[in-house]
């Protein structure tokens, strides 16, 4: 546990704004996606049909889009944040090395620059936290209200 509160306590000391906001354009970026994976959910189920994840498919589909809406909303405002990344990182791992490293850096596999990066973020924001402009902080601050 000790740990656990120190990674906390460096993380609210060394937390500057700007990285803030990337925590909230990231939640944005994954609401955005989600809802992008509801316009295109049959690609989704393309892909993983190529897998030979046949017996999971649809529940694959609803959870990916489930959690990058909900966990990008969470993200975004700061709410359990380590909480939402920790789900959203099982499915940025499948998407950069199941579904777009075998593709590699084409020019019809675009996503995998973004999948990388939104992973790298993801593990970013495990260690740095939710910082001082979100719902958590505020929750924090204000709990004898």
């Amino acid at each position: 546990m000790s740990t656990l509160s120190g990674i906390e306590r460096w993380s609210e000391e060394h937390h500057p704004v700007y990285i803030d906001f990337i925590r909230i354009l990231l939640g944005i970026f994954l609401i955005a996606k989600g809802a992008s994976f509801i316009n295109h959910r049959q690609q989704i189920e393309w892909l993983l049909v190529g897998h030979n994840l046949d017996f999971l498919i649809f529940l694959s589909s609803v959870y990916v889009i489930l959690f990058h809406i909900g966990g990008g909303l969470l993200i975004a405002t700061g709410l359990i944040t380590r909480w939402a990344i920790a789900f959203q990182i099982p499915i940025l791992i499948g998407a950069v090395f199941f579904i777009n490293l075998p593709n590699g850096f084409t020019s019809i596999n675009s996503e995998l620059g973004f999948s990388i990066a939104t992973l790298v973020l993801l593990i970013l924001f495990m260690f740095y936290g939710s910082g001082n402009f979100s719902l958590d902080y505020y929750m924090k601050m204000h709990k004898d209200r």
